[in-house]
């Protein structure tokens, strides 16, 4: 690896730094960001990063589907590998654009990009906690009841010893949704 990565928006040299718990690269001279492989998990798990409401509001106004033409047409060249990186829509419908390696060498983010694509990942968080808060006590009754249900209609017929199976991975599966201490 080169002792100084090249930005590849505008060929100027990227500095090491300690972003929430990652050590990223970022372009001095354009604002962008290089993080190697596994780094954006580490800065979205961190949480540290607190956004107003003004800009949680400003960032989640401009989410749009896919990626535009001239986005497709940009070319950014991987600062390890020098392929050409593939753009990609944050969570499809964000509208944050992120460029990435094709071999797995890391993320591109352009200026101001990775504080955008966290408010997005705090503020979907904060929702699954309110759904979970608001519907937990529904599927805890529906779980009761389908179980009563199903438990009787089983010892009655052995047909019905393939759908508490099946039932059984639906209430895993919906557990796994929910914070452990809703169940």
């Amino acid at each position: 690896m080169p002792e100084k990565l090249i930005c590849p928006r505008c060929g100027g040299k990227l500095d090491e730094l300690i972003y929430e718990t990652a050590h990223i690269d970022r372009c001095l001279d354009c604002g962008g960001a290089w993080l190697d492989s596994g780094e954006m998990e580490m800065v979205l798990e961190a949480y540290d990063e607190k956004f107003t409401p003004a800009q949680i509001a400003q960032t989640l106004s401009t989410a749009a589907a896919g990626v535009s033409e001239g986005e497709r047409a940009s070319v950014e060249l991987c600062p390890i590998c020098s392929a050409r990186m593939n753009p990609l829509n944050f969570n499809y419908s964000s509208g944050i654009v992120i460029d990435v390696c094709p071999t797995g060498h890391g993320i591109w983010f352009d200026r101001k990009e990775l504080d955008a694509i966290q408010v997005h990942h705090d503020e979907w968080r904060e929702q699954v906690k309110t759904l979970a808060d608001r519907f937990a006590p529904e599927v805890v009754q529906a779980r009761a009841t389908a179980l009563a249900t199903l438990q009787a209609n089983t010892k009655q017929s052995a047909m019905g010893r393939p759908l508490v199976k099946m039932f059984f991975h639906v209430v895993e599966f919906v557990k796994s949704a929910l914070p452990p201490s809703k169940f």
